[in-house]
């Protein structure tokens, strides 16, 4: 089973540098999103955990998409204006 985790934690790590490696080349070497790649593996399984909005930045929010929490930031700046409607 040791190997078997060997070799399962070796892939974690090669997937893991290939996605930092796609994003540094969009420019986001020092972002946020590049440090919160990981990924734990055992004997049945690899994870790789990203922020939530790993999606976006691989893919992009196609036509008409709006970013994560856009309405929370949005509420947020209208709280801090003292802006009511």
């Amino acid at each position: 089973m040791k190997e078997i985790r060997t070799v399962a934690t070796k892939i974690g790590e090669k997937v893991v540098e290939a996605i930092k490696s796609n994003l540094v080349e969009q420019g986001l070497e020092n972002s946020n999103l590049v440090k919160s790649i990981r990924f734990e593996a055992d004997e049945s399984k690899i994870v790789i955990y990203a922020a939530e909005y790993f999606e976006y930045a691989e893919k992009g929010r196609g036509p008409g998409g709006t970013p994560v929490s856009f309405e929370n930031i949005l509420e947020n700046w209208i709280t801090r204006h003292s802006i009511s409607f």
